[in-house]
């Protein structure tokens, strides 16, 4: 099975870090406009995303890469919601929450869906089996 390749966030102290993990053989690596839009939904002080860029470059291996000097509050396990073209099919990507966020309930994945437009067809035992065995 191919995995994405996913980052997980981590607040501390001295600031904001985020750990990439590298895709399994075959599967998609990270792109930094993934990273942007997630973070913009969170109200992070960002410094420099030059380091961040390198580590995208170099993406065969796990990496720290510091975001900000300024401690964040706890990032929550999220998502992002593609809907397609036809409006037929939608797919989520999920984000993994810091060290002490809120990990996702299939309430919430269901609500997240419902504001994307997705009312019909929603496939809750794929919400379950991801719940049961979460892969980012």
């Amino acid at each position: 099975m191919q995995n994405n390749a996913y980052f997980q966030p981590s607040v501390r102290s001295e600031g904001l870090y985020l750990t990439l993990y590298p895709p399994t053989p075959g599967g998609p690596e990270l792109a930094l406009p993934e990273i942007t839009r997630y973070l913009k939904k969170n109200p992070l002080e960002l410094c420099d995303l030059g380091e961040l860029k390198e580590a995208l470059e170099r993406q065969f291996t796990v990496s720290e890469v510091k975001l900000s000097d300024f401690p964040a509050t706890q990032l929550d396990e999220g998502l992002h919601v593609t809907v397609s073209a036809d409006r037929m099919g939608a797919s989520a990507r999920f984000y993994a929450p810091s060290e002490r966020g809120e990990p996702l309930s299939k309430t919430r994945i269901i609500e997240c869906l419902f504001m994307e437009g997705v009312i019909f067809g929603v496939m809750e035992e794929a919400i379950d089996g991801w719940l049961e065995n979460k892969v980012y």
